[in-house]
C-alpha cells in the first residue's frame, strides 16, 4: 500500500517528466553516436596509414580515443540512470491510472455522504411549491441520477 494517493494532475506531471527524460536520453544517444564515429575515424586513421604515424600524432590520437571512451562511459551511465528513472516513473504512472479507475482510490464513505447530502438538498428544493414545475422536475431527475450513483458505490 502506498503512503501517498495520487491525482490526475500528478499523472500529467509524470507523463511530462517521462517525455522530458526520453528527449534528454535521445540527445545523449545522438551524442554517444557522434563520439563513436569520431573514435572510428581515429582508429581508421591509425590502421590505414601507409607509413608509421609521427609520435606526436599517434599520442594525440590515443589521448583523444581515451577521452572519447571516458565520455561514452559517462553518457552510458547517465543513460542508464535515465532509463531507470523512466521505468520508475512509468510504474508510478500505471499505479495512478489504476487508482483513477478504481473506487478504492477515494474514501467511499465520504463520497457516499456527500452524494446523500446533495440528494437531500435537491429533494427539499424539488418539494418547494414556489418553484417552477419544470425546475422541480429537473431537480427530481437529478435526484434519480444521484440515486443511481449511490447504488453503484454501495455495490
Amino acid at each position: 500500500m502506498r503512503q501517498q494517493e495520487f491525482i490526475g494532475s500528478d499523472k500529467i506531471k509524470i507523463e511530462r517528466k517521462i517525455a522530458e527524460l526520453k528527449s534528454d536520453r535521445s540527445k545523449l544517444v545522438t551524442r554517444k553516436g557522434d563520439l563513436e564515429v569520431k573514435m572510428m575515424e581515429l582508429k581508421h586513421e591509425v590502421r590505414t596509414s601507409s607509413k608509421q604515424l609521427p609520435e606526436e600524432r599517434y599520442k594525440f590520437i590515443t589521448e583523444k580515443q581515451l577521452e572519447y571512451r571516458q565520455q561514452i562511459l559517462e553518457i552510458e551511465k547517465e543513460m542508464s540512470s535515465m532509463k531507470s528513472e523512466i521505468s520508475r516513473l512509468s510504474i508510478v504512472k500505471d499505479e495512478i491510472e489504476n487508482d483513477m479507475f478504481t473506487t478504492n482510490s477515494f474514501n467511499n464513505n465520504e463520497l457516499l455522504n456527500s452524494l446523500l447530502y446533495l440528494k437531500n438538498k435537491y429533494y427539499d428544493f424539488s418539494l418547494d411549491k414556489t418553484r417552477i414545475p419544470a425546475m422541480r422536475k429537473m431537480t427530481q431527475d437529478f435526484i434519480d441520477d444521484l440515486d443511481k450513483i449511490v447504488e453503484l458505490i454501495k455495490k
